[in-house]
């Protein structure tokens, strides 16, 4: 379970402060799957910011399982981050200087824990990947660059995916693809599917809509 309690988060824009969010609250319970919608700069990739600890808020509580996420260390919250958290992004912020195989492998590295090969044998072969391991980004297509993302997510076993416009740089049937391997993995693992979209088309794999107002916007 991740719940936010009463969040503040504001922005100086020159003399000017724009509130994003005032007293906000959410709760997101273990695998469950919530997209996150509203218009452009709404504040909704703040939030999944807040909720992931990318960003900070200027005051309110984050609980994770029973963890304050708000009264925790830079490195308690970076462990936690590495260890709990998976991240996907519109742009795949894959390494280019590192084939398919070894960025999947990335967050097990930096982790420090032991490699379950059948695991990522498991997980590639889902995603459709296997024959490209020993590729390099730029040898991929959009789509698959982002299914490597998506296994590079993956592959600590998280409690929760991150999940940031994964579409957003995708057509109709690459994104159909995308979207049906990661419900797929995250339902199989019982991993939380938090995403963030402007696309309500998707909203029929989620289990909840979370609308961001308007009035929110900055």
């Amino acid at each position: 379970m991740i719940n936010l309690i009463n969040i503040d988060k504001s922005y100086k824009v020159g003399n000017e402060k724009i509130t994003i969010f005032s007293q906000y609250n959410l709760m997101i319970k273990d695998g469950e799957k919530v997209l996150i919608s509203g218009p452009s700069g709404s504040g909704k990739s703040t939030l999944l910011n807040i909720m992931s600890t990318i960003d900070t808020c200027d005051s309110g509580d984050i609980i994770f399982g029973d963890i304050n996420i708000s009264k925790c260390s830079k490195k308690m919250t970076s462990d936690l981050r590495l260890n709990n958290f998976g991240f996907i992004f519109q742009s795949y912020h894959l390494i280019k200087t590192l084939n398919v195989h070894d960025n999947i492998l990335l967050p097990i590295i930096a982790a420090g824990k032991e490699i379950d090969n059948n695991y990522i044998d498991e997980l590639i072969n889902k995603l459709g990947i296997s024959e490209r391991l020993n590729h390099f980004p730029y040898q991929l297509s959009g789509g698959e660059q982002q299914r490597v993302a998506i296994a590079r997510a993956m592959v600590n076993k998280p409690n929760i995916i991150f999940a940031d416009e994964p579409t957003g740089n995708l057509d109709r049937n690459n994104s159909k693809y995308v979207m049906e391997a990661l419900i797929d993995l995250c339902e199989s693992q019982g991993t939380t599917l938090i995403m963030v979209t402007h696309d309500l088309s998707l909203s029929s794999y989620f289990d909840r809509v979370v609308s961001i107002d308007k009035e929110k916007e900055a």
